[in-house]
């Protein structure tokens, strides 16, 4: 009896300690399963709080991009002035004139009050007579009203800058050629030659390149616009203006950047100026001005002369965003993003890489200002984890968008407000913005989700983000549309 009482304590204490072993290991394999578990909620966040430094330094980075533009627009604004200040001083029409009297009264004295050309006059005072000629032949011309109806535009002209260049067309019935009379490393200034002295005289400049297509695409309208407009207006000092007209950002049909003139000065003359930009021959932006002057107080030709000459070499100009949307939805090319071998369908040729010095950020862009890029993040959690956790990893994809990777650091946000968003799958979110940048009304659409590489096996949390101009919201919604629905796996 006590044997076997003996023996069931014994089988007792040995049940109770595999129970306790076992109870034992059982905990263990929890509090690892949850330190793991909570190890990978940990690295998520981590991830997306880089994710989320990195786009904040992309937005320093802008700003200081966008500061150094307009630094560098001020000192070519400087350069410009200095130039101008150089070239009064050299051709200076006072002591001209004054010199032009001292030879007309020494001349009038040897022909008894009737001025003629004297046989023979000194090198210098022939000099200053051939620039006197000139100003007058230029800028004193009077006559009646050109003719624009049958005035053809058909003569070429080619500026050349550095290894770019920018071609014009003129009237060949008004000026017989042109001629370049500076160079400054900033702008070629070339000067028509009139057919006659009743023709406004007519100068055209040509900035070396303001910013690549790329950086055009990404800038603040605002800001492109001003620049025009001070660019300009340096060529109106000393002139009362009497009639401006600028270019619209906020316009609902948006044109070209583009600044207008009209005003005179003290000494009768009447000047027109045109400015624009327009891409040369290697794709960059350069400012193209045109001005028109005359010795009258009717600015109808030079008016006139200035609206036909910008009207037909402006065709190319770079335009406002929202002024040269897609003819067609047709999806016939491709972003691809190399990275993450993540595809896009957009129409062919559209859209151009942009350099960008952000690794999980790749960026294309048309010429009407419209920006499509995606934000991306390597995980080191995979798919299953994600279907395992919605409560963690589908907000994520909230955050992502709401945080402003969607708006990819642009500099001069003025607003950015939500329209709607919605679930189209269990780990797809798709957000709608609308954003104002730069004085321009954007629709911003994302969808945000995870991807799996199939050739690498990584995965990946990514948004994919559509800017482009309220004013075209029907066509880039329909491109936006099948872009996010019809992701390749390249």
């Amino acid at each position: 009896m006590s044997d076997d009482l003996n023996m069931n304590n014994g089988e007792e204490t040995a049940a109770l300690f595999v129970s306790s072993q076992k109870k034992k290991q059982a905990e263990e394999e929890a509090r690892i399963k949850a330190e793991a578990e909570q190890a990978k909620r940990d690295a998520a966040e981590a991830e997306v709080r880089r994710m989320e430094a990195e786009v904040e330094e992309r937005k320093r980075k802008a700003e200081e991009e966008r500061l150094a533009l307009e630094e560098a627009a001020r000192a070519a604004e400087a350069e410009k002035a200095n130039v101008a200040d150089k070239l009064k001083a050299s051709v200076n029409v006072d002591e001209i004139k004054s010199n032009m009297e001292e030879i007309k009264s020494k001349v009038k004295d040897k022909t008894e009050g009737k001025p003629k050309l004297p046989v023979y006059i000194g090198a210098g005072a022939a000099a200053v007579l051939i620039i006197v000629m000139i100003l007058v032949f230029a800028l004193k011309g009077k006559g009646g009203k050109i003719d624009l109806e049958t005035l053809e535009f058909a003569k070429e002209y080619t500026v050349t800058n550095e290894d770019s260049s920018v071609t014009f067309y003129y009237p060949e019935s008004l000026y017989t050629g042109f001629a370049e009379t500076e160079k400054d490393g900033s702008k070629t200034l070339v000067e028509a030659e009139p057919d006659s002295k009743k023709t406004p005289a007519l100068s055209i400049q040509v900035s070396t390149p303001l910013f690549s297509a790329g950086e055009a695409a990404v800038a603040s309208a605002k800001g492109v616009q001003s620049i025009i407009t001070e660019l300009a207006a340096k060529s109106m000092e000393g002139y009362n203006v009497s009639e401006e007209k600028t270019g619209d950002v906020s316009a609902q049909a948006p044109g070209k950047y583009f600044y207008d003139a009209t005003g005179s000065d003290s000494e009768g003359n009447m000047i027109a100026v045109a400015t624009w930009l327009e891409p040369d021959s290697n794709g960059n932006i350069v400012a193209v001005e045109a001005s028109f002057t005359e010795k009258t107080t009717d600015a109808s030709n030079v008016n006139a002369l200035r609206d036909k000459f910008e009207e037909k070499n402006s065709d190319n100009a770079f335009k406002i965003p929202g002024a040269n949307p897609p003819a067609s939805v047709e999806t016939d090319g491709a972003l691809e993003l190399d990275e993450m071998h993540f595809g896009v369908v957009v129409p062919k040729d559209r859209f151009k890489k942009l350099d960008e010095d952000v690794e999980t950020i790749d960026m294309w862009a048309d010429d009407n200002g419209a920006i499509y890029a995606v934000v991306y993040k390597e995980l080191e959690i995979n798919q299953e984890y994600v279907w395992e956790h919605p409560d963690e990893t589908r907000p994520k994809l909230e955050e992502l968008v709401e945080s402003g990777a969607g708006v990819i650091g642009l500099p001069d946000l003025d607003s950015r407000m939500k329209i709607n968003d919605s679930w189209p799958g269990d780990y797809k979110y798709n957000a709608k913005y609308k954003d104002v940048f730069g004085g321009v009304t954007y629709i911003e659409w994302n969808h945000s989700s995870y991807w799996t590489d199939e050739r690498t096996q990584k995965y990946y949390i990514y948004d994919l983000v559509l800017l482009a101009p309220e004013a075209n919201e029907d066509v880039y919604g329909q491109l936006f549309e099948k872009g996010w629905d019809r992701l390749q796996d390249l």
